[in-house]
């Protein structure tokens, strides 16, 4: 059958497979300042030609320029490293008139609105509306989500999915839950190992808006408080 290779950007799965052969890997290139320059410079180039072919104005572009703003921005900077997600930052960059946000968490609320808008717009011109093949296919190129198994879907970085479920925490179906609710989401959770992520999201999904400071604040000091009685004292310490 001749020799297979598998190439991904992505390899940190393959060791979670339960795979009961040997595979050799092996590593072209690691995500090295230089490489993530690289593949920005290149990233900037093709988005130029692009444009450019499709007769649209374009903005003067500046090569180096996106690899610039991801350096100089720690929370992003970090994110970067990971090829998947180096191309989820340079989409939105793209789509935000060559702007990154400042923070991690504005980055997955933008990633993420790009994804169901292709989603939704997918959905509408769908004749069958309902999450076919074709649905499926728009999903993968959202940036967001890989196929896994027949209309399997799952977020290509697990960061996406903690960033959902900390939303969660605070909204339902688009409404959001009361104080007491949000209070008792984040207590119920805290101490729990898969909910570190998600929980230390809250406090800034929280503290975005004005409107939402005295609700973060009321939740905080009720924490806080905790602390006092139970023993979620370091938990509590390092989710505030």
């Amino acid at each position: 059958m001749g020799n297979r290779l598998i190439i991904t950007s992505h390899i940190e799965g393959n060791y979670f497979e339960d795979i009961n052969f040997y595979v050799p890997r092996l590593t072209i290139e690691n995500m090295s300042n230089d490489a993530l320059k690289l593949f920005c410079s290149s990233y900037m180039k093709c988005i130029n030609e692009i444009s450019i072919k499709a007769g649209r104005v374009t903005r003067e572009c500046i090569i180096d320029q996106l690899y610039n703003d991801i350096t100089q921005n720690k929370d992003i900077f970090h994110l970067a490293i990971d090829p998947q997600l180096a191309s989820v930052i340079a989409a939105v960059y793209n789509q935000y008139e060559d702007k990154l946000p400042e923070k991690r968490i504005d980055l997955y609320e933008k990633a993420i609105e790009n994804m169901i808008e292709r989603l939704v717009t997918s959905y509408i011109d769908s004749p069958t509306n309902y999450l076919n093949k074709e649905l499926g296919l728009n999903a993968t190129q959202a940036g967001l989500l890989n196929e896994f198994g027949h209309n399997s879907f799952r977020f290509i970085h697990r960061t996406f999915q903690e960033y959902l479920a900390a939303k969660n925490i605070i909204y339902s179906f688009g409404l959001e839950r009361s104080e007491n609710i949000i209070y008792h989401n984040i207590h119920d959770k805290i101490g729990t190992p898969n909910w570190r992520v998600p929980l230390s999201m809250t406090p800034g999904i929280l503290s975005k808006s004005v409107e939402h400071s005295e609700l973060f604040t009321s939740i905080v000091t009720r924490l806080l408080k905790d602390e006092q009685t139970t023993s979620y004292q370091q938990s509590s310490t390092l989710l505030v």
